[in-house]
């Protein structure tokens, strides 16, 4: 869903990414367009960490330094969160990291996910990031996650598209 504009949030992220940095790319479907991106037009000397099995997928057709994260598989959202994930993220230092939500509440500055692991595991890496980018697509100031994990201040910044109502 709303592929054209999760393409254009990825090219956005992607205008972030300098050389030298480490990039964190968490479980989102934005995020696997934000890989392509990077397969296709590679940033030099960049270190790309993720828990989601389709970004490691595409970015291992390509010669960029990449680390998997694992632990408990997440089969709804292909990816690993849990304990384990989580003790390993919290030896990383990200420069940029980028996550995908569920949906946010403005009211409330909520940001939301499905499951208690993923937002645990979406937790420590914002605490592990210089900059930690929310991705969020027209529809996802339309829907409600059921866990909160963070709120909107917490982010350095969110990468967002409009929906225009012209046709």
């Amino acid at each position: 869903m709303n592929s054209k504009e999760k393409q254009k949030i990825a090219q956005m992220a992607y205008d972030l990414i300098e050389p030298n940095m480490t990039v964190f790319l968490d479980i989102s479907t934005t995020n696997i367009e934000l890989a392509k991106l990077l397969v296709l037009s590679p940033i030099s000397d960049i270190t790309v960490v993720t828990n989601m099995l389709d970004v490691i997928q595409i970015l291992s057709t390509s010669q960029i330094h990449s680390i998997f994260i694992g632990g408990e598989f997440d089969y709804a959202r292909n990816g690993f969160v849990g304990n384990m994930c989580d003790e390993f993220l919290q030896r990383f230092h990200f420069d940029l990291a980028f996550l995908g939500v569920v949906g946010i509440d403005l009211e409330s500055k909520s940001v939301m996910t499905y499951m208690p692991n993923d937002g645990q595991t979406k937790r420590i890496v914002l605490k592990q990031s210089k900059k930690s980018y929310m991705l969020a697509d027209s529809d996802k100031f339309y829907q409600m996650g059921n866990y909160e994990y963070a709120k909107m201040n917490e982010f350095y910044g969110i990468l967002q598209t409009i929906k225009s109502n012209k046709k």
